[in-house]
């Protein structure tokens, strides 16, 4: 019965050891910690409406998987950007981008990666040519779908602005490689695409309505983030 009765003290004093070290390394890493620790969030990219290809608008969710780790989801829907739409308009689709970041030990600082698609329709005008008869059509006006799948490693911060962390400003930047798959409808049998031409509309790199799997992309941004 002794014996019992002190393994029962040892172990409850091993307990209590364990949790004041334990608390001490808590308290550690909360008096390093300057980001938001919440396990829910959402969000909006307030630049978004002005991107000038596919202008967007949407929010997203981040939820905090583990003490370093968060995950989130961003919906938008497409619409006309700025650029010149001369032959480029009536755009019309979504985006969705998941992302998984690991945090430094002061939740300011992270990186990770991100995997998108993008799916729109659009209206264009370009010129097709007919190889058997040689004849081309100068800015002939049809239909398309543009279908994009993107992945890529990304750095940032998130930055309180609020004294309570519930406020807080997420800015990110990346380096990745996107695949475009891009269909045109309502051709005239026997002509192709003349997609050699540079594309007369706004943008960064070229050739942005051709199909390819060699497209470079910078998933750069800023989120506003409010933490429940």
């Amino acid at each position: 019965m002794s014996k019992l009765i002190a393994s029962i003290v040892f172990v409850a004093l091993m307990l209590n050891v364990y949790a004041q070290v334990n608390k001490h390394s808590y308290h550690k890493t909360e008096k390093h910690r300057q980001g938001a620790a919440k396990r829910i969030g959402i969000f909006i990219n307030p630049l978004s409406p002005l991107e000038p290809q596919e202008a967007a608008a949407g929010a997203g969710c981040n939820l905090m998987l583990f003490r370093r780790w968060d995950m989130s989801l961003e919906l938008n829907y497409l619409f006309d950007g700025f650029s010149d739409k001369e032959y480029y308009h009536d755009t019309k689709g979504y985006r969705a981008i998941l992302s998984i970041k690991r945090f430094s030990k002061s939740r300011v600082f992270f990186y990770g990666i991100e995997g998108r698609i993008k799916y729109f329709s659009f209206t264009d005008k370009r010129d097709f040519a007919n190889e058997l008869t040689g004849d081309t059509l100068y800015n002939f006006r049809h239909n398309a779908t543009n279908t994009l799948y993107g992945f890529a490693g990304i750095v940032g911060v998130r930055l309180p602005i609020s004294k309570n962390k519930k406020w807080a400003l997420e800015i990110q930047t990346g380096f990745g490689n996107k695949y475009r798959y891009v269909v045109r409808k309502n051709i005239p049998a026997g002509y192709n695409y003349l997609g050699n031409e540079f594309p007369t509309h706004y943008n960064f790199t070229p050739n942005q309505d051709i199909s390819s799997d060699d497209n470079v992309y910078f998933p750069s941004g800023i989120r506003v983030m409010y933490f429940f």
